[in-house]
């Protein structure tokens, strides 16, 4: 269960997802490497899972607007004919995903996991950087191995307790009315184990440049409200204050270390 993020601070995060998602996306290659685990630990299945008569299903939760399902879909597609479903909370990321989007033939569905009715399975399910927002992870997962194929696929990902994550557990209790913390890799790792649910288990490192925020740049400020799911303009001066110190000894390098967590887990009715 997780109890530890407010549904102020994820409202905040939904309702300015493209603008704040498209920033820190320009200053991390956390999207390109975690597209790139994932492809590389597929890769090795493609030839039973893909290019067959029927087509392969692929669905990311909490897609937002595609920057990885798309990376995804498009490799897939040069080896078979795939379904891609797209599901996030966000309208405005959805409707930025078909935008952009001409080549891949997709549906896009308005929606938490929770509330989401799938009406067929899935070879392929994604979830990268979402459980941060579903209140009960053994529900959420069990549904999610439900919706699989048999021999179907399951990705996982969330923070591992990194230089990123560490920042935010700093700043959340002096931001929120209660103590919270971000939940991390190893507290998923835990309920996967709680529920018996085997699973392989990977790191992918990255970085998240910060420079713009020692330059003091519009961009520096979003990238510590998209962290942080706050306005800056709402912070108090104090805490501004202890932001900057807290990060100022990373000024030489400008770069917060990212350490993603991936669980890789193939459904073969273990624990479905």
């Amino acid at each position: 269960m997780n109890k530890h993020v407010s549904s102020t601070q994820s409202k905040l995060l939904f309702d300015k997802s493209i603008s704040l998602f498209d920033n820190f996306l320009q200053h991390t290659d956390q999207a390109d490497n975690a597209v790139q685990h994932i492809l590389a630990t597929l890769k090795p299945s493609f030839p039973t899972k893909v290019g067959s008569d029927e087509k392969f299903a692929y669905l990311d939760v909490g897609s937002g607007s595609g920057v990885k399902t798309l990376a995804i879909a498009e490799q897939i597609t040069k080896i078979g004919p795939i379904d891609v479903i797209a599901l996030d909370p966000s309208q405005d990321s959805l409707a930025r995903l078909k935008t952009d989007n001409p080549a891949i033939s997709l549906e896009t569905h308005c929606a938490s996991w929770e509330d989401f009715q799938p009406d067929r399975p899935f070879d392929l399910i994604t979830s990268i950087h979402t459980m941060y927002y579903m209140k009960d992870w053994e529900a959420a997962i069990s549904k999610m191995l439900s919706c699989l194929v048999q021999g179907g696929t399951l990705f996982l990902s969330l923070r591992t307790l990194d230089e990123v994550c560490k920042f935010k557990n700093t700043f959340f209790p002096l931001l929120a009315k209660q103590v919270t913390v971000e939940p991390d890799f190893s507290m998923l790792v835990e309920t996967l184990k709680s529920m018996g649910v085997r699973a392989e288990l990977f790191t992918v490192p990255s970085s998240l440049s910060i420079q713009d925020f020692f330059d003091g740049k519009e961009s520096g400020y979003q990238l510590i409200e998209f962290l942080l799911r706050t306005p800056y303009s709402a912070i108090a001066k104090d805490t501004q204050a202890a932001i900057e110190e807290y990060l100022e000894p990373y000024r030489d390098g400008a770069v917060l270390k990212q350490i993603d967590g991936f669980a890789y887990i193939v459904r073969d009715d273990q624990s479905c």
